[in-house]
């Protein structure tokens, strides 16, 4: 598993992943406090080791999560122009 895909497994174990939405892919989302001076991702020195994010995601252990709690909300959609 590559370093940041295990790092991104960690932290759902230990924090939880909240679905956001009904999207036909899976996107994950964080925030860094600290700016780059540039992209901090790409190259084969990135944080994502050369590697797409599709390629990082495949080995993600996506059969070891359960759903703990789900509240689903029905009705008018939240997003704009929907």
């Amino acid at each position: 598993m590559p370093p940041l895909t295990r790092m991104m497994a960690e932290a759902a174990q230990r924090y939880g992943i909240v679905v956001r939405d009904y999207a036909g892919n899976i996107a994950f989302s964080a925030q860094d406090p600290e700016p780059w001076a540039a992209n901090p991702y790409g190259g084969p020195d990135g944080l994502y080791g050369g590697m797409n994010p599709g390629q990082l995601l495949a080995s993600f252990p996506w059969t070891h999560l359960q759903v703990v709690a789900m509240r689903l909300h029905h009705g008018a959609s939240s997003y704009p122009g929907s």
